[in-house]
């Protein structure tokens, strides 16, 4: 948790980590803290398309850790895991991009990996202005319908969108004109 908060603090001015479970945003900024890390600004709330919403976090009981917390509603959930059962983690606040937007200006690299709020977070948002966007979309908790819409939207809002070749849900989305050093 917070691993490429840390890690792009070394090549970043700036930057912003949003987690909405409370364990691991402790654990984010204890671990900030104890490196001396003084450019990473925390937000214990969750990423959505609506500001100041409570909203439940869940995460399944089939082979999960805190990496599957999900804000979607668990019975959409049957796309990836099939008929399971799910423990709710507790609820978070919610905060909206354009939120971030008003208040830091100027995102080089944005990393999104939010388990199903994607679509939420990305679909109608300027993302003109973002240089570089890593996503792992999760189709499975969206569903084909909408990661098609939103893959469709982004290649509005971006120059260039790589996939990882050995993923069908991890992208790297371009609006500046950089070297692709490892193409595989």
């Amino acid at each position: 948790v917070g691993a490429f908060s840390v890690l792009f603090s070394e090549f970043c001015n700036k930057v912003i980590s949003v987690e909405p479970y409370k364990p691991n945003y402790d654990f984010m900024v204890n671990k900030i803290k104890e490196l001396k890390i003084d450019n990473i600004i925390t937000y214990n709330k969750a990423i959505s398309s609506r500001d100041g919403e409570i909203i439940n976090m869940n995460v399944t009981t089939h082979e999960s850790d805190s990496k599957d917390i999900s804000t979607t509603d668990p019975k959409d959930w049957t796309n990836v895991y099939g008929e399971t059962s799910t423990i709710h983690l507790g609820t978070a606040e919610t905060m909206t991009y354009s939120y971030i937007t008003e208040n830091y200006s100027n995102i080089d690299y944005m990393k999104v990996d939010c388990e199903g709020c994607e679509y939420d977070l990305l679909m109608g948002a300027d993302l003109k202005d973002v240089k570089l966007l890593a996503l792992e979309l999760h189709g499975g908790y969206i569903g084909k319908k909408k990661k098609r819409k939103l893959m469709n939207y982004l290649g509005t809002q971006f120059k260039t969108i790589l996939p990882r070749p050995d993923s069908n849900e991890v992208f790297m989305l371009l609006n500046v004109n950089v070297p692709v050093v490892n193409q595989r």
